[in-house]
């Protein structure tokens, strides 16, 4: 009987599989280097979740499987929808800006295509009919290139096969304090001749959310509407050709933000309206208390929502040119669109109103050559990329100007409704061309070396158009270029010292590409500055192991990351009495370093039992003496502060029991998350210096335990029950929904319990 469990760590779930015939672990195949391998042949460290495991353990979107993988980070903090998200891998995160474009550092690819570059921030797939995901840490130059400076999160979904085929899947959920979602998904297979399949794939979800606005006048709660389509087609017209062609669309509509009010006043807001704070302006509560107490209410008077559509094409073909030598294509686009209208107030009263018209478009087309002997494996190839955004900002004040008695904003008689606050469109395009190679020597049956490199030209374009400031008064355009270069090599060693036991050592160059600032100086002149690429040098030994007689899967790593150049966002305004003189611009901190250990494991014990788990201890900080300004025009000395979204202290334990029963073959899993505190981003991890108190500015350590259960009666018909955050720890990941004044929102995380069914036909 399979036992597949979610491991967590570089022990993937499907790596923590029991095999029938021996009752012990099973093999692990990824694509980390592109091709098909096993986990512990590849000199990487990777978690993997199967098809399997995503089901079972009811993984519907990152934030799932990321708590699940060591020394990995998110902040989910609600801007922009509830599938909103911000990755960090080994203390190299993703900046987050809802105004400005910026470049990702964790690269994220759904069936080879890159699908980082989004209107929305990042990218956060579906998975439905998802046949695994790989979470790749450490700099991924390589193959993967772009946008993958700190890893990668490599998503494959199930492709058409020859059979007529299908499944239905249903599924309800509800929320601690109130609320509920329903789902439903369908899956289709059927062939169209002996050599053309097709696959579709349909996901309708509805939720009324968990967090509720008791202000009649304004959205109702936090809930949602997804559609998500797929259909997938595979033609097979000769031996060793292969074309796979796939069409992905998706539709959220969301109402308000997830997100409920601190009561702690951010250095943005208290320093915006410096004068009413100083006449007595305290956070405003209206009667609902704030985070921990209140997790599920707000009172917004505004019509908010948050829209989120997102269009995908990608066309791979493989080419068998003789045995042994392959030509592969990917061509990919990709289309999305953001609309969000907030309450930035966030209060019963109409002050401030927020609107984003975020749009954003990719293209990209890559070939690789690939031969194989029994000696060597030879990858070399090239891309081309393309990417635009262009978003859309608008603040403008509302009718009422006074809170609580004390003023907020001049008079309606001076500045009706509807006057802006700032106004502009930001843009921002990319065309990036690489070249790569990667060559595989097996020097001995027991020696590996493998040794490759990325050469990468950047053109990177940025502007910000259609200015108004504060009363409407508008602002020149302003627009900027800049091209970066880089070459990122990889050496690695990797020897077998027998057939389960093995010893790595990679060192590998990791490259962002740098940009350019725009925007308007305090004499509202224009200005153009151009900030440099980050870079960093990767250094990682490992061990990978499989013992027992494949009873006991133990892989550990070790790395320590010396970077040049790291790249921070700072937002303040220029003029403290200016609430549209905002500036947002991304600082180059000199040298800072990353180290760490990675401990993952998976055992079978008996046969139906599987325990795994993972470790991870991270130490990330920025070395340089220097200052950067913050929120509030106040400067941050960055000297031996903790770089953003790094956790020291990550771990999971995971246990699940198979067995049979006279209705069919069951399960029992509980899965232990764990994250020690850490800091969303410079204001926070620099709050001592800034005179900011812990809470909420020091993200909480959390523990969350989630159960399992289920009941597979035959092939066809299955069964699953889960709770997720079995004990309701309070907890939330990020401040950077700051903002406000009801003070800085934070996303709550509910003890949800849900059940699925599942019908094949």
């Amino acid at each position: 009987m399979m036992c597949a469990l979610l491991a967590g760590a570089s022990m993937p779930t499907v790596a923590v599989a029991q095999s029938e015939a021996e009752g012990g672990l099973s093999e692990i195949v990824v694509t980390a280097q592109r091709r098909a391998q096993s986990l512990q042949d590849v000199p990487i460290s990777v978690t993997a979740f199967d098809s399997e495991a995503l089901e079972r353990s009811n993984i519907t979107a990152a934030a799932d499987y990321l708590k699940r993988t060591p020394n990995v980070s998110f902040q989910d903090d609600g801007q922009t929808g509830n599938r909103g998200v911000s990755i960090g891998i080994r203390g190299v995160s993703d900046i987050k800006s809802l105004d400005n474009s910026v470049i990702n550092s964790i690269g994220i690819y759904l069936d080879e295509f890159s699908v980082a570059s989004v209107s929305g921030g990042t990218i956060n797939p579906q998975l439905q009919d998802v046949e695994r995901i790989e979470v790749l840490r450490g700099p991924q130059g390589t193959y993967f290139g772009r946008n993958a400076i700190g890893g990668a999160l490599n998503i494959t979904t199930k492709k058409p096969v020859g059979e007529l085929g299908g499944e239905v899947q249903a599924g309800a959920s509800f929320y601690e304090n109130g609320g509920a979602e329903q789902h439903v998904t369908g899956i289709l297979n059927v062939p169209l001749s002996e050599t053309l399949w097709t696959r579709g794939v349909m996901h309708v979800e509805r939720s009324d959310g968990y967090v509720k606005n008791v202000n009649p006048n304004g959205t109702p709660n936090s809930g949602w509407d997804y559609f998500h389509g797929r259909l997938s087609l595979r033609w097979m017209p000769a031996e060793g050709t292969t074309i796979d062609a796939q069409l992905f669309h998706t539709n959220e509509n969301e109402g308000h933000d997830p997100t409920v009010n601190s009561g702690v006043l951010d250095l943005d807001t208290s320093g915006t309206f410096a004068g009413a704070v100083a006449a007595g302006l305290t956070p405003w509560g209206e009667g609902l208390g704030f985070f921990p107490k209140n997790q599920s209410k707000v009172n917004h008077d505004a019509r908010e929502y948050n829209k989120n559509r997102t269009t995908l094409g990608n066309l791979r073909i493989s080419q068998e040119l003789s045995p042994g030598l392959t030509l592969k294509s990917v061509t990919g686009f990709l289309k999305t669109a953001t609309d969000r209208r907030f309450d930035q107030d966030v209060t019963s009263l109409d002050i401030v109103i927020r609107e984003n018209d975020f749009d954003s478009r990719s293209w990209s087309q890559e070939l690789r050559l690939e031969a194989q002997t029994d000696q060597f494996d030879l990858t070399v190839g090239g891309l081309y990329a393309r990417d635009k955004q262009v978003k859309r900002n608008h603040i403008f004040m509302g009718s009422d100007r006074s809170l609580g008695g004390v003023g907020i904003l001049p008079p309606v008689a001076a500045f009706p409704a509807g006057t802006p606050i700032n106004r502009d469109t930001g843009t921002f395009g990319i065309r990036s061309l690489a070249a790569f190679a990667d060559l595989t020597w097996r020097v001995t049956p027991e020696l590996e070396v493998i040794a490759g490199g990325r050469y990468t030209h950047d053109s990177v374009s940025t502007g910000v158009v259609d200015v108004q400031v504060f009363g409407g008064r508008p602002l020149p355009d302003v627009r900027g270029k800049h091209s970066f270069d880089d070459f990122a090599p990889r050496l690695s060693l990797r020897y077998k010292l027998d057939r389960d036991v093995s010893l790595y050592g990679v060192v590998s160059k990791g490259y962002k590409a740098g940009g350019v600032n725009v925007g308007h100086d305090d004499a509202s002149d224009p200005f153009v500055d151009t900030f440099a690429p980050e870079r960093l040098w990767n250094y990682e030994i490992g061990f990978k192991s499989e013992l027992f007689d494949r009873r006991l899967r133990l892989n550990i790593s070790a790395f320590y990351l010396d970077w040049k150049d790291l790249q921070l966002q700072t937002f303040y305004l220029l003029d403290p009495t200016d609430i549209s003189s905002q500036v947002e611009l991304t600082h180059n901190v000199r040298k800072a370093r990353s180290k760490g250990v990675e401990f993952e494991f998976a055992a079978v014990p008996t046969r139906g039992l599987t325990i795994s788990g993972g470790l991870g201890y991270l130490d990330a900080k920025m070395l340089s003496d220097e200052r950067i300004v913050v929120t509030g025009g106040l400067p941050v000395d960055v000297e031996g502060l903790s770089t953003p979204k790094s956790p020291k202290w990550t771990w999971n334990l995971d246990t699940e029991y198979n067995f049979s029963t006279g209705a069919g073959e069951a399960y029992l899993g509980v899965n232990w998350t764990h994250r020690s505190h850490s800091y969303g981003d410079l204001e926070a991890t620099g709050r001592v210096q800034l005179g900011r108190p812990v809470f909420p500015y020091r993200l909480p350590a959390f523990d969350v335990v989630s159960l399992r259960a289920g009941l597979e009666v035959n092939e066809r018909l299955k069964f699953g029950l889960f709770v997720e955050n079995l004990l309701a720890e309070a907890y939330y990941t990020s401040t950077g929904e700051n903002f406000g004044l009801g003070g800085i929102r934070l996303r709550p995380h509910p003890r949800i319990i849900g059940a699925n069914v599942g019908l094949k036909f």
